[in-house]
């Protein structure tokens, strides 16, 4: 943002599709239009693809998904075993 990095993304690249994950702005810098920056980068990048988001629950800007045209398509648990000694 204005020469100084503000954001990052990885981008997991499929035959069909590109997801995108890990998507980070810096809280100095949100709300400035860089995420969807970011996201609109990887949607040119990757034209022949469809583009995937994989959204956490709460922590999630969904305002910024919806004005993007983000289609929810369902909603997924995971679960974490931990093993102790």
């Amino acid at each position: 943002y204005k020469g100084v990095p503000a954001g990052s993304v990885e981008v997991i690249i499929a035959e069909d599709a590109a997801e995108i994950d890990g998507l980070v702005v810096d809280e100095n810098f949100q709300k400035k239009g860089i995420g969807s920056r970011l996201q609109k980068f990887v949607m040119e990048k990757f034209l022949d693809k469809t583009i995937i988001l994989v959204a956490d629950g709460e922590d999630t800007p969904r305002e910024m998904y919806r004005k993007q045209n983000y289609e929810y398509l369902g909603f997924k648990y995971h679960a974490h075993k931990v093993y102790e000694d």
